[in-house]
Parts: structure tokens; C-alpha cells; sequence
């Protein structure tokens, strides 16, 4: 299975574990800066599900699962009144570590 351009065996492992994140530092800053300079610090519901490529339901539904993308994307989450928000820097690192 190719993941980020790299290939692992095992499809329930991304290709990052294991691994050490130091060298990744310089990959997570400029998605990082990406994110920012597209949408901000924060990202809405809606801006979070066309970037994972789901719809905002969808998005809603992956929160209220029990797996590892749920769990980051939850630490992720941060709620301003009623709003949900997500922070760019915490998505970036999703995104990097592979487990999008």
C-alpha cells in the first residue's frame, strides 16, 4: 500500500509509525503554512470536511467514532459558542503523520 509516497505492508499501519517526527518538522511547517494561508488558524466544519474530501455529515459522523483519526481530529476540535472549530496546526500534523 503506497501512503504519502511511501509503501507499507501492512494497510492498518501508516507508513510514519515508528518512526521519528523530527525529520518531518519541516514537511508538518509548510502544510502548516499552507493551511493558514488558505483558511486561517481556524477552520470551520464545513472548511475541514472539503479538506479531508467528506461532507460536513460525514465530517459530523467520523467525530462520534472510536479510531484514530476521530481521536485527533476530536483534539483538533475547539467550540466557540455553538461553532466548531479546527486548529490548522493540529490538521497539518494529521494530514503528514498519514493518518488521513
Amino acid at each position: 500500500m503506497k501512503m504519502n509516497g511511501l509503501l507499507t505492508d501492512n494497510p492498518g499501519k501508516t507508513a510514519f509509525e515508528g518512526v521519528s517526527l523530527e525529520g518531518l518538522d519541516g514537511i508538518i511547517e509548510s502544510t502548516e503554512r499552507q493551511l493558514f494561508e488558505r483558511f486561517g488558524p481556524l477552520l470551520t466544519l464545513q472548511q475541514t470536511a472539503e479538506l479531508f474530501h467528506r461532507t460536513p455529515d460525514g465530517l459530523r459522523v467520523s467525530l462520534n467514532r472510536n479510531t484514530r483519526f476521530s481521536n485527533a481530529l476530536n483534539a483538533a476540535k475547539r467550540r466557540i459558542g455553538r461553532r466548531i472549530y479546527f486548529r490548522a496546526s493540529m490538521l497539518a500534523r494529521l494530514i503528514e503523520e498519514g493518518m488521513v
